[in-house]
């Protein structure tokens, strides 16, 4: 568990965000304040344009808006935490996130053009069971944003009913509803942002909030956050996130011990995971200490 004096170093960083927020949000509307009080000056052809860059402008200021509550949230939450002797968990940035979205838990995932996680991030050791279920049973809520949904929203008997393994493997850990909404920049689909609640029935106005959260997230933290003197992203969602090494590893072995794809080979790993009753990341990083189970082979994957 990182120490006072680390924490000491984020509550500063996290301010020094929070202000670095604030500056743009300012900046933004200045320059949106300026294109309100032209709009409707001659030559009336510009007027159009003029109105389209104010709405523009007041969209990245109430982003910046909304990103410094964030980082002024997670900095509270830390020094109150420091103050209290360190003596509870200490607070993430992910759990600040679920606690603007009025969530229980919340995970976020990134990943590449083939639909491979490269990174994830939890608020809490809920959230990483069922990010950890859905890799291991190959379905969930963050695949169908995968895939290419514009929102997901299930909540009752509606989760075993769409996904029969993830839905009753959640009910475990006291999941009743999900909420998931890409994470996009422009076309370009980066992750998913999925909530998970106690209540079967979440507000109903959530999926918009979410929307909002992760277009935030997307713009402000994962592409216009913090990075280190090397160029590497840094703070926040960067300090707590999770990579893949160990699946890539393991999936690597695999293929090349059975002769096969490396998509064949994390199905494999999948398949097993779930028969053995093991999240997909403790069997990769046995797979990568030991060497495959004897009983993992190809043929003992299910037909696609």
């Amino acid at each position: 568990m990182p120490s006072i004096p680390d924490a000491h170093s984020d509550i500063e960083r996290a301010w020094r965000q929070y202000a670095a927020e604030m500056d743009r949000a300012a900046r933004a509307a200045a320059v949106a304040a300026v294109h309100e009080e032209r709009e409707h000056r001659p030559p009336e052809t510009m007027q159009p344009f003029r109105r389209r860059m104010a709405l523009l402008h007041r969209e990245i200021e109430q982003r910046h808006r909304t990103c410094a509550r964030l980082h002024r949230r997670y900095a509270l939450g830390l020094q109150k935490w420091s103050a209290g002797g360190a003596r509870k968990t200490r607070p993430v940035f992910m759990a600040t996130v679920a606690a603007d979205l009025c969530v229980d838990s919340l995970a976020l995932t990134l990943f590449d053009g083939r639909r491979q996680e490269l990174l994830s991030a939890a608020s809490d050791s809920r959230a990483r069971a069922a990010l950890e279920l859905e890799a291991s049973l190959g379905e969930g809520p963050a695949g169908e944003i995968a895939d290419g949904a514009e929102s997901v929203l299930v909540e009752g008997e509606g989760l075993a009913d769409r996904w029969p393994r993830f839905g009753r493997a959640v009910a475990e850990y006291r999941i009743r509803s999900v909420v998931a909404v890409p994470l996009a920049a422009g076309r370009s689909r980066l992750g998913a942002l999925c909530g998970y609640c106690e209540q079967p029935r979440p507000a109903a106005e959530i999926v918009r909030s979410a929307g909002t959260l992760a277009d935030v997230l997307a713009h402000t933290v994962l592409l216009g956050g913090t990075r280190d003197p090397d160029g590497t992203p840094a703070g926040g969602i960067f300090d707590e996130a999770e990579y893949p090494s160990a699946v890539d590893l393991a999936a690597g072995i695999v293929a090349a011990q059975q002769r096969c794809t490396i998509d064949a080979a994390l199905v494999l790993l999948r398949t097993h995971a779930a028969s053995q009753g093991l999240a997909l990341g403790q069997l990769a990083r046995r797979v990568v200490r030991d060497g495959p189970p004897s009983t993992l082979a190809v043929d003992s994957a299910p037909a696609d």
